[in-house]
């Protein structure tokens, strides 16, 4: 179904089912513009997932790096940390109480296997880069470089609409082709929350290899649609101009810092589930 939307506004319904505040200087500035014109700047963008855990001393290097790519790129890069494992991200002893694991990561590492091989590692955009998925973070940034010389297939643009009453939250993603596409799409809605203040056990932290008051940044919490989704729509293949719109409802948990919390839109193709293109906003 398609509509007459602005070149960069896009329209098709797709329902997607869904089920004190830090106020420190992590989080990044966000778009809170949410109009689009014939001018719209239409980029690329790179997911990169990070996969972690509060017990695995290797991964605030694979953070900082990440961090490193996102001061670097800014808006090209989408970031998402997943605390995955028993081994890594299970509660352990007096410093490590939080249990920062969730249903949709736990998915994800058992489809992909990343915990499986020994953290600290990560996805860019779920894409194999000669015969691995699973990319080793001193590698990421050279990936994502080489992902960003080519042009975006489509574009996305999330509207958020939050009630701090009842802490639920709609959002509405708009999706515009951009070149022709042979192949089922599927569109997935994460939720991340950033500056979560707590202990993370890190091997460059010496005597004791443990930081009490880490700041953890992009921390999956869940999804409003299920770990992979909905279909974009019935099609088998999409052509350049067509333009849909996935919609969601989530009631965030109390716990929540709703001030950081941010949502991910993430288009991929459903065969192989690589992202074609990846986008952010803040809720607020």
């Amino acid at each position: 179904m398609k509509s007459a939307f602005s070149i960069i506004c896009l329209s098709l319904l797709v329902t997607i089912f869904g089920c004190d505040k830090i106020d420190a200087p992590y989080g990044e500035s966000k778009k809170t513009d949410t109009t689009t014109s014939d001018t719209e700047v239409v980029m690329r963008k790179i997911l990169i997932e990070d996969y972690t855990g509060h017990y695995c001393g290797n991964c605030p290097r694979a953070a900082r790096t990440l961090t490193q790519i996102h001061d670097l790129y800014g808006d090209k890069i989408v970031s998402l940390a997943a605390h995955v494992s028993d081994q890594f991200a299970a509660p352990a002893g007096v410093h490590y109480p939080e249990d920062y694991r969730t249903e949709t990561g736990n998915e994800l590492d058992s489809y992909f296997g990343n915990s499986a091989t020994g953290l600290p590692n990560g996805l860019i955009n779920r894409k194999e880069f000669n015969g691995q998925t699973i990319i080793q973070y001193t590698d990421w940034s050279s990936r994502a470089t080489e992902l960003l010389t080519l042009q975006p297939e489509a574009f996305m643009w999330i509207t958020p609409s939050y009630n701090t009453s009842s802490r639920i939250l709609n959002v509405s993603i708009k999706t515009k082709i951009l070149q022709d596409i042979g192949e089922g799409l599927s569109i997935a809605l994460y939720l991340t929350e950033d500056s979560i203040i707590s202990a993370q056990k890190d091997y460059d932290q010496l005597p004791d290899n443990l930081v009490e008051n880490y700041v953890h940044r992009h921390m999956l919490r869940g999804s409003i649609s299920g770990t992979w989704g909905n279909t974009l729509s019935a099609a088998s293949s999409y052509i350049t101009g067509e333009e849909y719109t996935t919609t969601g409802t989530f009631t965030l948990p109390a716990e929540w810092n709703d001030e950081h919390v941010e949502i991910i839109a993430v288009l991929y193709r459903t065969a192989n589930k690589e992202v074609v293109q990846a986008e952010d906003q803040d809720i607020k």
